[in-house]
């Protein structure tokens, strides 16, 4: 039995259905959105309820960001001044703790990411899923409310994108160790042909940045991009959320997700680089004082924070339902949920239950008699 054939049948026969969805209330029929329609639904899901969304991942990045800003000032910027002497027989190990550092800190104040910065990140996109699906019901929800549910949620997510950096880790080891011979080889004709040493460096960032991240997007899409939708609505564990995530995505589509998952952080992180650097050059020319400019650098990058990252959130929790209607007929569900029965078994046995309330995008139109 097709779809289509469920929802008219169950108009058709069930009163208490066509009660709740007759005469203006019909059955919510679903168009799928191309990505670029979804990126401009999730704007103006966030322009229509950006307070809540901004005090909602408020109250885990403002105290992640000044943290991240303290460490950057009281340790990484000394770490950097070390290892900017050649003769230092400590070298070698004050690189090494310098580029662990990077790695956990990034560049707070020009906006770029470290390891901390996406846990935050991570642990925010849960609330931050909620609301999403409340407000596309046109429910509220209080932030409150959003993080009393999510703590339920912390471990699968933590473990879920623990997954992804180890893959990543490793990965990123093996590309590296196996173009090791080639940066030799590179390094020697930058020794012998000075004039070539720019191409070089052109090469030495396409090889060691570029590639690797059009890579590792490419593993988010497959098995790791509706991970956090598919934990916090339908329940699923670690390893189901990846498999679940492999099967809502279709191949006619992946490309196109593909391209999303690396074009946002590029764009957002663009953005917000491009803003804390201007900052960073207005403060430096004016001559503030080291505790003002600390702290204005700190509040200002702060709140760009807050402004960006909810859009990335919202954009991935609608990729969740667009896919998921595609594949499942999320409508069927919602049917049944609003006149409150049993949710209709589909073809799929990896769809979601109705255990957590399941919401359309706003891409839903109703259907005239």
């Amino acid at each position: 039995m097709t779809l289509e054939r469920s929802v008219s049948q169950t108009l058709a026969t069930n009163p208490l259905v066509s009660e709740v969805v007759a005469p203006d209330e019909s059955a919510a029929q679903y168009e799928p959105q191309s990505v670029i329609g979804l990126f401009d639904r999730a704007f103006d899901l966030y322009k229509s309820h950006a307070f809540a969304y901004i005090v909602a991942v408020a109250v885990i990045l403002i105290p992640t960001h000044i943290l991240l800003q303290l460490a950057n000032n009281f340790w990484l910027t000394p770490l950097s001044l070390s290892v900017q002497d050649p003769s230092d027989p400590e070298l070698l190990t004050q690189t090494i703790q310098l580029l662990g550092a990077t790695l956990l800190v990034g560049a707070p104040g020009a906006g770029l990411p470290g390891a901390i910065s996406a846990i935050a990140f991570f642990i925010a996109s849960i609330p931050v899923t909620l609301m999403t699906s409340r407000f596309l019901l046109g429910r509220a929800m209080p932030a409150r409310q959003a993080f009393g549910q999510s703590i339920r949620l912390l471990f699968r997510q933590s473990v879920t994108w623990t997954l992804a950096g180890l893959a990543f880790i490793g990965g990123y080891s093996l590309w590296f160790l196996g173009f090791s011979i080639v940066l030799a080889l590179l390094f020697a004709s930058a020794s012998s042909a000075p004039g070539a040493s720019s191409t070089i460096a052109g090469i030495l960032v396409i090889l060691l940045f570029v590639v690797p991240y059009f890579l590792a997007c490419y593993a988010i899409a497959r098995a790791f991009i509706l991970a956090t939708p598919l934990i916090v609505l339908e329940g699923k564990r670690p390893t189901q959320a990846l498999s679940r995530n492999a099967q809502l995505i279709p191949k006619s589509l992946f490309r196109k997700v593909w391209i999303a998952t690396a074009a946002l952080p590029v764009t957002l992180l663009g953005l917000q680089t491009l803003l804390a650097y201007a900052l960073f050059s207005v403060t430096t020319s004016l001559h503030f004082p080291p505790l003002l400019a600390f702290w204005g650098q700190t509040a200002f990058t702060a709140l760009l924070s807050l402004f960006f990252q909810p859009y990335a959130m919202i954009f991935y929790t609608l990729l969740y339902y667009d896919m998921t209607f595609r594949r499942d007929g999320l409508d069927i569900r919602l049917l049944a949920e609003a006149a409150q029965l049993p949710a209709p078994r589909l073809p799929n046995s990896a769809s979601p239950s109705l255990s957590t309330p399941l919401a359309p995008p706003n891409g839903l139109r109703r259907r005239k008699r």
